[in-house]
């Protein structure tokens, strides 16, 4: 779809559009009407880079202990399948500003391939298949999931049409009357009447009110490049730029790429930033976060120099803050595109879990997320994803939950070479930085960069999470070092494109199930 738009001559924003609004038929677990996420545009006529944030909002209802059992202690059924586990979605209103602001062609057309897929049907896919397969127990219980992924009691088999004609019309009402069609009238209705009906929280008034906010990048310059990446409330960008300050400082390059010191420095740095992820970060519309002094190179150099070389620290002796200057699925899913013109998108949107909450909107045909399990339900315990939540990132009428997700463009010569992000929980946060430093510092090509293998350290669990197709001898090498394993098949999951001067090459990770397209030369 991206590929045909370019092709009829749109811009990479007119390509987000219609990519955005096909991912939300085709790709249920992740691609989303009910939930939200963030786009990184650069603009090469005007040389502008803007961060589109549509990052799902708590609904007016909301209040710090509402995910808190009579017992004191976070409920996760509440937290994570119910409907008061859904926030006020934001995928349509954030593609329409992207739209509004940036795109060339026709609203009607970009939408139009959405439609038709989901009216006419399209080919069900392995990848879909297993996923529907693996969270059966979680869709049956909801009857119009039932009716549309199932038959005869089954999921809905590889080869099979996967017509939704109630997602078509929804998809129809959007077409016609862009986010107003989804915001208010048929859709708005029966959202709502779903919230009342399982005492979900999302009112009428929080559907309309819904705002998309335009922010700067954060940018770093290093070593040549600029790096232009996510501002709060994603975590990615902050922590992004504390950790390539601290590999600058050590000079890691001097370390064979892919060696056990080389892996070992890595997880110290995602140590340190995880841990101020947990006490500093929220979303700071409503909270009073040191971003300055977060990213500063004399608290990055402070940092790093509590790095040893010789053994892992452990986390309990790892405090946030230390030498601070003056004192979010694993089923997300990213695309990222450029255009001929030099124009970038970068894109990434979900509904945290895989499916959301497992929950329809009858009458409408799309899953609602389960994105307020990212905020912190007590300060110090964990979400789905294992990450430790503090203060900051308690729930707010209002308010945007904390996020991992970061997608980043690097420059050179003030040209886009790179951009990339990634789908993954926290796990992407690191999974960009390995790409940018193997970039950046060892002038890696994208193939070597993408399919190398990947470490994961969030500071708590101390754990440090290797892929397990790490070569066993770095293992025991960094067993030795201190660090204790735990093995993944894969750690999050790039897509990336870069852009030479002259030609561009879309890098499409091989952990999952994903492509790399090109519109023909005209």
């Amino acid at each position: 779809v991206g590929a045909k738009i370019l092709e009829q001559g749109g811009n990479a924003v007119d390509a987000a559009v219609a990519v955005g609004f096909a991912l939300a038929v085709t790709y249920p677990r992740a691609g989303n009407l009910g939930g939200g996420g963030f786009m990184m545009v650069h603009n090469k006529a005007r040389n502008e880079t803007k961060v589109i944030d549509y990052r799902e909002t708590a609904p007016e209802l909301s209040y710090e202990t509402m995910f808190l059992g009579l017992d004191g202690h976070t409920d996760e059924r509440r937290k994570q399948i119910t409907l008061k586990s859904s926030g006020v979605p934001g995928t349509v209103k954030g593609l329409e500003t992207a739209w509004k602001l940036y795109g060339s062609k026709g609203w009607n057309e970009l939408v139009e391939p959405s439609v038709a897929l989901a009216s006419k049907g399209f080919s069900v896919y392995s990848d879909l298949e297993n996923t529907l397969y693996m969270h059966a127990s979680k869709l049956r219980k909801d009857a119009m999931v039932r009716d549309v992924f199932f038959k005869n009691g089954l999921p809905v088999k590889q080869g099979y049409n996967l017509r939704q004609p109630v997602l078509a019309y929804t998809l129809k009402r959007i077409q016609e009357k862009g986010s107003e069609g989804f915001y208010e009238g048929e859709t708005a209705e029966a959202i709502v009447s779903f919230m009342r009906k399982r005492l979900g929280f999302i009112s009428l008034d929080d559907l309309k009110s819904y705002q998309t906010v335009l922010r700067d990048p954060l940018f770093l310059d290093i070593e040549g490049y600029k790096v232009a990446t996510m501002p709060l409330p994603s975590s990615g960008g902050i922590m992004l730029m504390q950790m390539l300050q601290m590999l600058q400082h050590l000079h890691i390059e001097q370390y064979a790429l892919y060696s056990p010191k080389y892996y070992h420095i890595l997880a110290e740095s995602m140590k340190r930033s995880f841990a101020d992820r947990a006490q500093f970060l929220g979303d700071d519309d409503f909270e009073n976060v040191p971003v300055d002094d977060l990213i500063s190179k004399l608290y990055a150099h402070r940092m790093a120099d509590g790095i040893s070389l010789q053994a892992a620290v452990p986390s309990q002796l790892i405090y946030a803050g230390q030498g601070l200057p003056g004192r979010e699925s694993l089923e997300t899913t990213h695309f990222t595109i450029m255009d001929r013109w030099g124009n970038v998108v970068t894109n990434t949107y979900t509904l945290n879990h895989p499916f959301g909450n497992g929950q329809m909107v009858p009458n409408a045909g799309f899953f609602m997320n389960n994105e307020m399990d990212d905020f912190t339900a007590k300060t110090g315990d964990s979400n789905a994803f294992g990450l430790t939540g503090g203060a900051h990132n308690l729930p707010k009428a209002g308010k945007r939950p904390l996020s991992s997700m970061t997608p980043t463009i690097l420059f050179k010569n003030n040209q886009a070479v790179l951009a990339t992000g990634a789908p993954g929980g926290p796990r992407i946060i690191s999974a960009v930085l390995q790409l940018l430093v193997q970039t950046i510092f060892y002038n890696q090509d994208i193939v070597q960069a993408t399919t190398a293998s990947r470490v994961h350290h969030q500071w708590l669990p101390d754990i440090l999470y290797v892929e397990n197709t790490l070569p066993e001898d770095i293992k025991l090498s960094l067993q030795a070092l201190g660090h204790k394993l735990e093995e993944k098949p894969a750690l999050a999951k790039l897509q990336s494109v870069v852009f030479d001067g002259k030609t561009f090459t879309g890098m499409a990770d091989p952990r999952t199930t994903s492509a790399a397209s090109i519109a023909p030369k005209k």
